[in-house]
């Protein structure tokens, strides 16, 4: 026969919860500072990053994107072949040139033109080239 086993099951209910130790506080290694975020930052900027552009750039210029239609591009390519200038960029800002040469904007609108030139910092670029082509 085989022997009857009992276990002793007295006891169980009055089984409280573990113990926790204490948490400590944790301290961080170091405290966020904002003179020396600025920096950091300053010095991410002034690093030069190059980014690959649509085709090779001429005369080591930054160059955008913007969206012109196929005529228009056909019309720009045209004006830059009549007026033997040597990129796009040439012909768009010689044809702007003329068109303030040859009074065909008001004096009102020049103003707000070269006011706008001024804002974006490009007023010097567009005038010292003016000189350069005559």
């Amino acid at each position: 026969m085989v022997e009857k086993i009992e276990f002793n099951k007295r006891g169980r209910d009055k089984k409280g919860p573990a113990p926790v130790d204490e948490t400590k506080k944790a301290e961080p290694e170091e405290r966020f500072d904002l003179n020396k975020f600025n920096n950091q930052s300053k010095e991410r900027k002034t690093k030069p990053v190059s980014k690959r552009g649509k085709g090779r750039p001429k005369k080591n210029k930054t160059t955008r994107t913007i969206r012109i239609s196929d005529d228009a591009v056909d019309i720009i390519n045209a004006y830059k072949q009549i007026a033997n200038k040597e990129t796009q960029d040439d012909a768009i800002i010689d044809a702007f040139r003329k068109a303030i040469n040859d009074n065909a904007i008001t004096k009102d609108q020049k103003n707000v033109f070269d006011l706008l030139l001024d804002v974006k910092g490009v007023k010097a670029f567009f005038y010292k080239n003016d000189e350069d082509d005559d």
